[in-house]
């Protein structure tokens, strides 16, 4: 037989308190154990390199994520289920999952911005230095090379 409205708001309070009670203390091996499992199911090679190149911390009652790139944020962005099974594993529906980017943690990745874009004229005298015979091509073939 149900009971009274307030009995069951007093039970669901009681049983509320008692899971706060039950978390778990945040442990970063058990953290990046949680993740490599996550990152051994998902399907997608990219999203797998995402999960890969990230700098994991913790304090307190959060999970601090680095990555090098706002790609890397939007795609663990999307990783419902990590975040999911990282509150399951720890019994912490209030745990918060912090992605920061910070380019100069990650060294070891290839910086683009620093490429030049070449004339046609220094690209056509870059291969007549590697291949002489390029020129000899461009005058039998009367062509003409662009200036700029």
């Amino acid at each position: 037989m149900l009971g009274s409205i307030d009995d069951l708001m007093a039970e669901t309070e009681k049983e509320i308190r008692s899971i706060k009670s039950e978390k778990i203390e945040l442990n970063i091996d058990q953290v990046k154990k949680v993740w490599d499992e996550h990152r051994g199911i998902v399907e997608s090679p990219s999203t797998k390199v995402t999960l890969e190149k990230v700098l994991i911390n913790i304090s307190e009652n959060s999970i601090h994520v680095i990555v090098p790139s706002s790609v890397s944020k939007e795609e663990i962005s999307q990783e419902i289920q990590l975040y999911q099974k990282l509150r399951d594993e720890f019994n912490n529906n209030e745990l918060n999952i912090i992605i920061d980017i910070y380019r100069s943690q990650f060294p070891d990745l290839l910086d683009t911005q620093g490429s030049k874009m070449y004339s046609m004229k220094e690209k056509y005298d870059y291969l007549s230095e590697k291949n002489p015979e390029l020129n000899n091509l461009v005058e039998k073939l009367k062509l003409k090379v662009d200036q700029e």
